[in-house]
Formats: structure tokens, sequence, C-alpha cells
């Protein structure tokens, strides 16, 4: 990481009035704690959306029959490899770029303001193509779907990165809490689906509340984006690596090949698990065939996701 600094003093932080202490505040109510398990839950919320909307893609808007052209049937089957794919190269092209090209302002907050507007944006035209009649334009469809897809993908990681940044100047708790929030965003997608499904057989209104969930949810993350900024512990952290870095006198690159030397072995534990996770779900998951399965028609694959998540 290379970091610019400036010769400055000391900056006090004040919240309403007061000094900081020099000892840290307490995390009122578990204020900060909460927000960050929304900040978490908000950063994978769209990507659990997509891979958990399998039915309204494939037996809805991707519906074939014997007369369906080649290419529409060939999206229709391979539909969930299209979406691991178009999914995975952004977040991954973008989290290699906050690794090795990373700068103070990659971990700005306002990176994470632009970046959930866009996923919000995003999925509002997810819901417009919803209520839209696109049987005559299906291969138009799919292409806008995919390309929804890589942009909300990209925004995720540019967010998520982000929100690790500002977090690793926070004690580890508060790091655990944006990796719950990021794990618990897949049990909430499935009770989403599930309860979207049973709220209406149509597929059109079933994807309207669906997707509206996960607007809700990064508007909330949004508003609670501008209030951890405010709370007392933040500001008392953000203000302690301030002076800090006032003590710097030159720039710093870490050394990322000893680094890797000592943490291969966990990278590689990592690594493993995520390709192999990946390449079952969702694409091999997504073909599983109920049998005697206690829920029936599309609560299906929504509770296999459920239960995957558990």
């Amino acid at each position: 990481m290379i970091i610019n600094v400036v010769d400055v003093p000391p900056i006090p932080i004040k919240v309403e009035g007061e000094v900081l202490k020099t000892e840290p505040p307490k995390d009122k109510w578990h204020a900060l704690r909460i927000i960050l398990i929304i900040q978490g839950l908000a950063t994978l919320m769209p990507w659990n959306m997509f891979i958990n909307a399998q039915s309204y893609f494939q037996d809805y808007k991707l519906a074939t029959t014997n007369g369906t052209d080649v290419m529409i049937k060939h999206y229709h089957d391979n539909f969930m490899s299209y979406v691991t794919i178009c999914s995975m190269i952004p977040s991954v092209s973008f989290s290699a770029i906050n690794t090795f090209v990373t700068r103070k302002s990659m971990a700005s907050p306002m990176r994470m303001v632009a970046a959930k507007i866009l996923m919000i944006a995003l999925l509002a035209v997810t819901i417009i193509l919803a209520a839209l009649d696109t049987s005559e334009y299906m291969e138009v469809f799919f292409i806008i779907t995919m390309l929804t897809i890589v942009l909300i993908n990209s925004a995720s990681s540019i967010f998520q990165n982000s929100l690790f940044g500002i977090s690793s100047i926070l004690p580890r708790q508060y790091i655990t809490a944006v990796i719950f929030g990021s794990n618990f965003a897949g049990i909430l997608t499935s009770v989403a689906s599930i309860i979207s499904i049973a709220i209406s057989s149509n597929a059109r209104t079933s994807a309207f509340f669906y997707f509206s969930t996960a607007i809700f949810m990064l508007i909330i993350a949004l508003i609670t984006n501008r209030i951890f900024q405010k709370l007392p512990l933040y500001l008392y952290h953000k203000s302690q690596v301030l002076k800090k870095s006032g003590h710097t006198e030159k720039k710093f690159r870490p050394p990322f090949w000893k680094i890797f030397k000592k943490i291969w072995v966990m990278c590689f534990n990592l690594w493993f698990i995520y390709t192999v996770t990946i390449l079952n779900f969702p694409n091999v998951a997504s073909q599983v065939k109920r049998i005697n399965f206690p829920l029936k028609g599309k609560s299906t694959f929504p509770s296999l996701f459920f239960f995957f998540n558990i």
C-alpha cells in the first residue's frame, strides 16, 4: 500500500462539542456493530438476489418451447453459468486491483455511497424489466441482464473493498460484524424469495417484491453509511490513524511476496474452498430436482439455497 503523507499536527476530533478522550469511547447500544452488519449484508445482497432468482429468469423470462430459437434455448439452459461468470470476473478483477494498487481514497466512504447508488439504479432497471413484456426480445433481455450483473458486481466489489478498508481501523470484532453481515445476506435473500413466491403466484409480481427487498436494504445501508461516520468510536479510531500517519516520513509499499510466503497455506485453503463452492453453487445446485420434497413448485431452489447458506 502506498501512502502519501503530509506532516500535520494531530487533529483533535470533536463530537457534539467535546474532544474525544484518549481511551476509546463505548459503542453505545452496539450501534456501530449493527450498522457494520447492515453494510456487510448490503455488499452481497445483489449477487445473492440474482443467483436465487433462477425460476424467474429461466421459467418466466427465458421460458422455452419446441419452436424456441437455438440461442434462446442456449441462454435458458446455461443461464446460471453465465450469471456466475459475469459475477465472478468483475469481483475478482476489482479485488485484485484493490489489493495491488491501493490508495487511501479507495477506502473512502464516498466510494461506498457511489457504489450503493449505482447498485440501487441497476436493481431498479431489473424491476422495470420484470414489469415489461420481453417475450419478443428475449436475447435483448438476456444481454441487458448480463450487463446489469457485471456492473452490479463491479459496484458491489468496490463497496465491499472500501468497507473492509474502513472497518480495518476498528477492533477485530467489527470486521467480524462485516463478515457476519455478508454471510447473512444469503439467508435473508432466500427467505425473501420464499416469501415473495408465497405472496403471489404471478412471476412478475413476485419479482417486484423480491428485488424491491434488495433496494430497501441498500437504502438502509445508504442512510446508515452517514450515521456511522459520526459515531464517537469510529471517529476515535480514525483520529488515531491520522496521528500515526502524521509520523510517517516516507512512502511504504508492502512486501507482498514476503507476506504471501507467510500466509500461503491459508491463501490456498481460501482459494480451494471458494473454487469448490463456486463450481458447485449455484450452477450445479440449481440442477437439483424435487423428489418427495415437502415444499412444492418454485420454492424448491430457494429452500435449497437457504439450507446451503446455513
